[in-house]
């Protein structure tokens, strides 16, 4: 099988909206006072692709950046991908990954939700 050295926008998308979702549930656990992913850890995305995400701290983020995140400092992500092929057995259950991210998503906010009240 030759070996893909490129990603496809779709590709690169759902990488992008995993990461997006992932940065988001660290921005609202944290607002929440509940323990996130830590800052580096290794990751398997909807396409089968594998990788490591990076959250770093922003040093020359803008003043109004830091405003929106009350204050405190801005991070950012970076993505370095393990492998541009996508491991063919994750496509079959990533129906199954996705259920189980809809299903929590649905409960966070329910959650959420009931608290704001």
């Amino acid at each position: 099988m030759p070996v893909d050295d490129s990603l496809t926008p779709r590709q690169l998308r759902t990488i992008a909206d995993r990461v997006e979702s992932l940065t988001k549930a660290r921005h609202d656990n944290q607002a929440m006072g509940v323990p996130t992913t830590p800052d580096r850890f290794d990751c398997r995305f909807p396409s089968g692709h594998r990788g490591t995400v990076t959250w770093t701290e922003a040093p020359l983020s803008s003043a109004r950046a830091r405003e929106r995140n009350g204050g405190k400092a801005v991070h950012r992500y970076v993505v370095e991908l393990h492998s541009i092929t996508p491991d063919p057995r994750i496509a079959d259950v990533q129906a199954d990954i996705q259920a189980s991210l809809d299903t929590t998503e649905t409960a966070r906010r329910r959650i959420l939700d009931q608290a704001a009240g």
